[in-house]
C-alpha cells in the first residue's frame, strides 16, 4: 500500500480487520512528504480488510493511493 505524488505531506495508516487512526494502527511509514509504503509480508500478510487512512500532516492535494496483493 503506498502513496505517492503530489503537494504537501500526507501520512499514511494502514490497520488490518478495523480503521485506522492516529492512535491505532498496524503500519505507519513515518516519512516526510507523500512518498510512504505500509508493506505486509509472511505471517502479517493475511486475508481480508486493511483499512486505510490519509492524515494531513500538512495539506496536500495530488496524492495518489496505490494497493497491490501477491
Amino acid at each position: 500500500i503506498s502513496t505517492t505524488a503530489g503537494t504537501g505531506d500526507v501520512d499514511l495508516y494502514v490497520k488490518f480487520g478495523e480503521s485506522a487512526s492516529k492512535g491505532i494502527w498496524d503500519r505507519r511509514p513515518y516519512k516526510a512528504g507523500n512518498e510512504e509504503t505500509a508493506t505486509f509480508e509472511g505471517n502479517d500478510a493475511k486475508p481480508g480488510v486493511y483499512f486505510i487512512m490519509l492524515n494531513a500532516f500538512r495539506s496536500f492535494q495530488g496524492v495518489t493511493l496505490n494497493a497491490s496483493f501477491n
